[in-house]
């Protein structure tokens, strides 16, 4: 029996602990014990455990925005927590733990208005568990994790940036030589029925080959992205509902029309 490592736990304010492999032996890793905090890493494997590793736990949030109606202004750092690694596979026929996924930023969990002027950045995804070569095809790396979302907005919402927001980098798969894929680099603000005011920078987060994942996604819905002076998007801009873009702000400055 070939015994696959578990798959990251879902985050939250705390993270979620890491899925166990399947012999129910090898545990995950816990999940962030608080607001930011990084997820533990899963258990290896051995001869004992029948080789399989533990997935790695999801970091926590940084900040959960609890409630609807709400306003919430940031001047500081908040940043998720790192996913955990996933744990290897040295002994027997298994495969590697998946890592983590990393942490949001910020979650609004009801309608609401973000006001950044600080730093936002969403936590890496946990790297996969190497396998040992010798089981192959049996033995595989485990899946790296999703880097976070750097602002996720679950009902409308208005966002004001100043600062600066980023979604979370991948995580790569484990060292073996058969499957495990890396994980998603993270987006920088998600939602529907957004209006976003941006006059900083929104990036989402790093690919290994130098691109970077969606800085906005628009869910459905109607937004509006308005860029003022100042402001930076690394990172493709993507909706899928009746969506406005403008030009606005009383200062002068320039726009690159190629870029649409």
């Amino acid at each position: 029996m070939v015994n696959r490592g578990g798959g990251g736990g879902g985050a939250g304010t705390i993270g979620g602990g890491g899925g166990a492999d399947s012999t129910g032996q090898n545990t995950g890793g816990n999940g962030g014990t608080a607001a930011g905090f990084a997820g533990g890493n899963g258990d290896d494997g051995d001869s004992s455990h029948r080789g399989a590793g533990g997935g790695g736990g999801a970091g926590g949030y940084g900040v959960v925005v609890n409630g609807s109606g709400l306003t919430y202004t940031n001047s500081g750092n908040i940043s998720g927590g790192k996913g955990g690694a996933g744990g290897a596979n040295n002994a027997g026929n298994g495969y590697g733990g998946n890592g983590g996924d990393g942490g949001y930023g910020v979650f609004l969990t009801g309608a609401g208005v973000l006001n950044n002027f600080g730093t936002i950045s969403a936590g890496a995804g946990g790297n996969g568990g190497a396998a040992l070569s010798s089981g192959a095809p049996n033995n595989a790396r485990g899946d790296g994790g999703n880097g976070g979302i750097g602002v996720y907005f679950s009902a409308a919402g208005t966002l004001n940036n100043s600062g600066s927001i980023s979604g979370g980098a991948l995580g790569m798969h484990g060292n073996a030589p058969t499957l495990g894929n890396d994980g998603f680099s993270g987006v920088g603000v998600v939602g529907a029925d957004l209006t976003i005011i941006d006059s900083g920078t929104i990036s989402g987060g790093s690919n290994l080959d130098g691109t970077f994942a969606n800085a906005i996604t628009f869910t459905g819905g109607s937004n509006i992205l308005e860029l003022q002076a100042g402001s930076t998007v690394v990172g493709n801009v993507v909706g899928t509902g009746s969506d406005t873009f403008r030009l606005g702000g009383v200062a002068s400055s320039t726009f690159d029309i190629s870029g649409i």
